[in-house]
């Protein structure tokens, strides 16, 4: 069969912000949620421009420019919700983002007085001129631009960096708030002293992403990093945003600074950068306006994670259950004196990781404690870094992972004294050990003590230490050295299946898919019969529902309250049914570039209950926007049946 039509995957990652984007107007989510999802969407570009967009222009303009006309729709979108929707819905619940140049004296007394002692110490003023002609400015940081004229009739260019470490979002009154960049832009004339203020206006810069850390950081992780780092210095400026009115003069400085064509100048009416929504949720305690606090169940305690792991498989799936049963897992380990060895990947810690804390003391009570950390977390790599530093003084021994590869697979084994043996206690997940994440990211991970799955990871361990290139694995199975093979073969077994008049089906749920291997086997199964739902939150290049080559497929992406991030992975083969979890997405990177960890489901009670969890969201047509064949997606709501309101009840009883 001749290789089939894949949708543009940069395309597809702008469709999924636009479903992003929907759930800001949708009238079943409280008012400041729709405000919370404004503003993921917007740091959803922000990233996009930082990453893809910075390769694409680079690579391949015309792609690039058909792809920020789509973005440029999109961001009207962005403008429109939040004038029509966002800020008459917070009025109506008494939050009010003012207009600083309209506000009433008493209130421009406070204003001028916060100004004066919270702000302007922290304000460093730079002029633009043949002594300072390219200022080092920072990606996605707001400053202020402004034409100074002079007592000799003089223009200048002048810079303001907005403060990062005082709040975003100003409270002035009860319910009213003003932003500080409106404060900063109101007082120029007490910053820049002696100049007349020509024009002025907000502006943020998004540049290419810091360039990632190349192979292993070695032995001498300081010195190493260290170096690192000076490659990963901001490089071009990819996009510009100002507000408007733009004054031309500024933006004419910021195209020749930067080197951006206009077409890469973007004017927002809106205030820029819009994560100060999210400033301004956190801040606010108005129950109507947010969604009902969740509180996953907490199944287990540190008394008892041992005993219940020993009888049973067990499986979480976050938030609905809760991250504190994987602590008292690792506090247990971290006490109990017959444990003699702990060994975890970390790949987003996080700032606050209680997992930190517990793996330094178990390392001063003499547990042996392995933690690969990997320092090529896009994003997080100072974070990691910091963290690997502090274990490693802890006496913990810190492995920064194989040369060339990321460790992205989510893996802990605890060896334990029984009866003279060794037994191994193994925890495999979908997503990051984070506690945050956990709260917001829907994700499975599953406890067990069988043996062969514990000596696959500790192959897996040695491997990542540099003992192994590839590791003979019984059950596990692992990227880049075996995955798309193995998912090839299941997938081939549910079209022999097809082909002998039996029942084939495929369900898979995943974030992304975008393996072309994958894709085409999957065009094949369908024309041989195999049925194939797939549940694909972000970014597909997959076309379905085509009559010549897909009629069999349906994918479907689900978008609410909780981000979907687990991979699950079921086929029916001939009655067995092999259900699976991974780290992995169905992406090249995924599969030839990082270390991935896809697990067999063993135990039949997890089985059935991870299939009873992917029909529940084969269910969902609340939250669910279905692929259509034109790579558009299209909501068929009826049953008004949303998976996450379902799982959350599910917990709740």
């Amino acid at each position: 069969m001749g290789k089939k039509k894949l949708i543009n995957k940069y395309i597809s990652w702008v469709n999924f912000n636009m479903r992003v984007l929907q759930e800001a107007k949708d009238s079943q989510n409280p008012i400041l949620e729709k405000a919370k999802f404004l503003s993921i969407s917007g740091s959803n570009f922000d990233e996009f421009f930082m990453t893809k967009a910075a390769k694409l222009k680079a690579k391949n303009k015309g792609i690039l420019f058909d792809v920020l006309n789509e973005c440029k729709k999109l961001f009207l979108k962005q403008e429109k919700i939040y004038f029509d929707i966002i800020l008459p819905g917070l009025e109506k619940e008494g939050i009010y983002i003012l207009d600083v140049e309209k506000l009433k004296d008493e209130k421009n007394d406070f204003i001028e007085s916060f100004f004066k002692e919270q702000i302007y110490p922290l304000l460093t003023p730079v002029t633009v001129d043949e002594t300072r002609p390219h200022p080092l400015l920072e990606s996605g940081r707001l400053y202020i631009g402004a034409i100074l004229k002079s007592r000799d009739g003089l223009y200048k260019f002048a810079i303001v960096k907005v403060p990062q470490n005082i709040p975003r979002v100003i409270k002035v009154d009860e319910g009213g708030f003003c932003l500080v960049e409106d404060i900063i832009k109101i007082n120029l004339d007490k910053v820049f002293f002696g100049f007349e203020i020509e024009s002025s206006c907000a502006f943020r810069l998004i540049k290419r992403a810091k360039a990632d850390l190349p192979g292993n950081l070695g032995e001498d992780g300081v010195l190493n990093f260290t170096k690192m780092q000076l490659l990963k210095r901001p490089q071009e400026t990819v996009l510009a945003e100002v507000e408007k009115p733009a004054p031309g003069e500024i933006v004419s400085v910021l195209e020749e600074m930067h080197a951006l064509g206009g077409g890469f100048v973007i004017r927002r009416k809106a205030p820029l950068d819009f994560t100060f929504l999210e400033e301004l949720y956190n801040i606010m305690d108005v129950k109507q306006a947010k969604f009902k606090p969740h509180t996953g169940l907490a199944r287990y305690s540190e008394d008892n994670i041992f005993e219940e792991i020993s009888k049973a498989d067990v499986l979480l799936h976050y938030p609905f259950d809760s991250f504190s049963d994987y602590l008292a897992f690792l506090k247990r380990a971290a006490y109990d004196k017959d444990v003699l060895a702990i060994k975890i990947t970390l790949y987003r810690i996080g700032e606050d990781s209680p997992i930190i804390p517990v793996l330094i003391d178990a390392a001063k009570r003499g547990k042996q404690v392995t933690v690969v950390i990997e320092l090529k977390a896009k994003f997080d790599e100072e974070t990691n870094y910091y963290w690997a530093c502090n274990l490693e003084k802890a006496g913990c021994h810190v492995v920064y992972g194989p040369k060339d590869l990321k460790v992205h697979c989510k893996i802990t084994l605890v060896l334990r004294k029984e009866g003279g043996k060794i037994a191994r206690f193994s925890h495999i997940c979908t997503g990051n050990y984070n506690e945050k994440n956990a709260k917001t990211y829907t994700d499975i991970g599953i406890f067990t003590k069988d043996e062969e799955t514990g000596k696959d990871v500790g192959e897996i361990f040695n491997m990542l230490s540099g003992l192994n290139p590839a590791p003979k694995l019984k059950k596990l199975c692992i990227a880049p050295f075996s995955m798309r093979d193995e998912i090839l073969g299941l997938i081939d077994g549910e079209i022999k299946n097809a082909k002998a008049g039996k029942k084939a089906r495929i369900i898979a749920k995943m974030n992304s898919l975008l393996d072309k291997k994958i894709i085409q086997a999957l065009y094949h199964a369908s024309s041989c019969g195999v049925r194939v739902d797939l549940i694909v939150r972000g970014v597909c290049a997959l076309v379905p529902e085509d009559r010549d080559f897909s009629g069999n497929i349906a994918v479907k992406s689900v978008v609410g309250r909780f981000l979907e991030h687990s991979r699950v992975f079921y086929f029916y083969s001939g009655g067995k049914e092999k259900v699976f979890i991974s780290s992995a997405d169905w992406m090249k990177r995924n599969l030839d570039r990082r270390i991935e960890v896809m697990m067999p489901v063993l135990s039949s009670d997890l089985k059935r209950e991870l299939t009873d969890i992917l029909n529940i969201y084969l269910k969902d047509d609340l939250k669910s926007h279905y692929l259509k064949s034109d790579a558009t997606y299209e909501k068929r709501i009826s049953k008004k049946f949303s998976a996450q309101d379902e799982l959350i009840k599910k917990t709740n009883n």
